[in-house]
């Protein structure tokens, strides 16, 4: 019997077309993210860039950020947007997409109402969960350059909006593997360590 290591995390980008249709990106698992050891990050919404979507030159939609969907992400305990030390902070409650004008790529991100930062540091973490957000092009077409592709999310896709901490770069951000793909994981290097001792 053999076990997995731990699901990339990853998003799917479906429909679009040149009769202003909407896309659909779905995020295939519930994304973790918190700050390696030592380190921190923080900012006004935090989310990942993909590059390589959008046909650029077929897609005319133009630069859109606006609401996506209904929010499909969740914060730590103390993972609150916080304008000062005694503010009692708001947690993440808008979802965002962004589409870059004339580019191949496309960014979803998490916000909130407020306009205060949020700093990841101590047991702070932040999770995409996974959905399906419908993408509507205001004006023009957005056209994918291969529908139904999967794109791999990694911490060099990550990015954060920040005045006053830093923001989040592939040497401070930490992607955590799914709890059940972790567990199986584990499970599968505890049943090697007693094959081994046998």
């Amino acid at each position: 019997m053999s076990f997995g290591t731990a699901k990339a995390a990853s998003v799917t980008f479906t429909g679009g077309g040149t009769n202003h249709e909407p896309i659909y990106a779905t995020i295939n698992q519930d994304i973790t993210i918190t700050h390696q050891p030592g380190q921190s990050f923080g900012g006004y919404f935090f989310g990942f860039r993909i590059s390589g979507v959008l046909d650029g030159s077929a897609s005319t939609a133009g630069q859109y950020t606006g609401s996506a969907d209904a929010v499909p992400s969740t914060v730590g305990a103390s993972a609150l947007y916080q304008s000062s030390p005694t503010d009692p902070g708001t947690a993440l409650n808008r979802s965002l997409a962004e589409l870059p004008y004339y580019d191949s790529t496309i960014g979803l991100f998490f916000g909130t109402l407020s306009y205060t930062e949020f700093l990841v540091a101590g047991d702070a973490s932040i999770t995409f969960k996974a959905k399906t957000f419908r993408i509507d092009p205001p004006l023009g077409n957005l056209v994918l350059q291969s529908p139904g592709s999967t794109y791999s999310v990694t911490a060099a896709n990550m990015f954060s909006s920040t005045e006053q901490y830093q923001t989040i770069n592939a040497s401070n951000v930490m992607i955590v593997p799914e709890p059940t793909s972790m567990a199986l994981t584990m499970l599968a290097g505890g049943m090697m360590l007693i094959r081994r001792r046998r």
